[in-house]
């Protein structure tokens, strides 16, 4: 018996976008050792480097958001 080999798609694992997301990309400014450290997120997770960027900010916003607020 044999073992098949099949193809793998580059595309699996990865999800389009959640209903509702403003397709205008916004563009983030990193140092490339950053950039590298989101595509290894990224890649680790299966996602694009836009999605992991969205995940990080989503995260970020409530720690953020304490600190800057005005009352």
């Amino acid at each position: 018996m044999q073992g098949e080999c099949k193809q793998v798609s580059s595309k699996v694992g990865r999800k389009k976008a959640p209903t509702g997301v403003d397709k205008r990309p916004i563009n983030a400014r990193l140092m490339p050792e950053e950039r590298k450290q989101l595509e290894q997120f990224a890649a680790a997770a299966g996602m694009t480097a836009g999605a992991m960027m969205r995940q990080i900010y989503l995260l970020g916003v409530p720690l953020y958001q304490p600190a800057h607020t005005n009352g």
